[in-house]
C-alpha cells in the first residue's frame, strides 16, 4: 500500500500570455494566472513470484484538483481560440495487472490497466456550458524478447489505449508498434537498430460543444534509428533478498 501526493506546475509555454497563430482558424494562448495541479495517489499492490516469472496487481486511486486543460470557444472574431486554464477536478481510478513470462527464449511483459475516469467542471468550465463526465477506458501494452544466439536479441512493442478524456477534450490513437534488433559486443556494448513498423496511424482530437478534428498520416517507409556506445556494467550478486 502506498499514497503520495505532488504538484505539477505550469510550464514557461502555458503561462505566455502571448497569442500564437496556429491558422486562419485557430489562435492559442497561455495564462500567467495558472496555479500548480495537486494530485493524491494511493494505491494498493500484490505482487507474486513463480518459477522465474513475475506478476503484479494493483487498485488504485488518484485525484487532480485545479487541472490544468485547454479552454476552447469561438472568440469575438469567429476562431477558435485555445486557452490554458484551471478547469476543475479530474478522478480516476481502477486496476493494473503487470507482468513478466518467460518461455524458452521468449520474454513477454504484458501491462493492462482498467480504469474508470470522473471529471467535474470548476465555474469557470461550467460558464462555457462544460458539464461533468464519466468514461470508463483501458490501456494496454505487450512488449515480447525473442534471446537468439550469438547475443542477438529481437523485441517487439505494441500498445493501444481506448480515448481518454480530459475535461473539455478527448483524444485517440490507433495502436502503436515499434521493432528493435540489437547485437551485444563483450557483454558491454550493444548496437542496435529501432524502426516503427510501416503504418497508417489515426488521431482523433474531439472538443466537447465545439468540433471534430481528424489527422491521418501514411507511413511508407518505416524510420530507422541506430543506437551504438550503450556500455552496461553487470556487478557480481553476493545476496539476494
Amino acid at each position: 500500500m502506498g499514497y503520495s501526493r505532488w504538484v505539477n506546475r505550469p510550464h514557461a509555454y502555458s503561462l505566455n500570455p502571448v497569442v500564437s497563430v496556429s491558422d486562419a482558424f485557430t489562435i492559442s494562448k497561455g495564462n500567467p494566472y495558472l496555479i500548480p495541479e495537486l494530485t493524491d495517489d494511493l494505491f494498493l499492490e500484490y505482487a507474486l513470484q513463480f518459477k522465474g516469472n513475475f506478476v503484479s496487481s494493483r487498485f488504485f486511486f488518484n485525484n487532480t484538483t485545479d487541472a490544468i486543460s485547454n479552454l476552447v470557444f469561438i472568440n469575438d472574431t469567429g476562431s477558435f481560440e485555445f486557452q490554458k486554464q484551471n478547469l476543475g477536478t479530474i478522478r480516476q481510478f481502477g486496476f493494473q495487472l503487470t507482468g513478466t513470462v518467460r518461455v524458452g527464449i521468449v520474454t513477454l511483459n504484458p501491462t493492462f490497466r482498467l480504469y474508470r475516469l470522473n471529471t467535474y467542471s470548476n465555474d469557470l468550465a461550467s460558464l462555457y456550458m462544460i458539464k461533468d463526465r464519466q468514461k470508463a477506458g483501458f490501456e494496454s501494452g505487450l512488449s515480447t524478447i525473442i534471446s537468439l544466439k550469438k547475443e542477438f536479441s529481437v523485441s517487439f512493442l505494441v500498445q493501444y489505449a481506448t480515448p481518454k478524456p480530459t475535461i473539455q477534450e478527448s483524444t485517440f490513437c490507433d495502436a502503436f508498434y515499434m521493432l528493435t534488433i540489437e547485437k551485444t559486443f563483450k557483454h558491454k556494448i550493444k548496437l542496435g537498430m529501432v524502426s516503427a513498423i510501416p503504418m497508417k496511424i489515426i488521431c482523433l482530437s474531439r472538443i466537447r460543444n465545439y468540433c471534430l478534428r481528424f489527422s491521418l498520416q501514411l507511413q511508407r517507409n518505416s524510420q530507422c534509428t541506430f543506437i551504438s556506445g550503450m556500455v552496461q556494467t553487470q556487478l557480481p550478486v553476493q545476496h539476494r533478498i
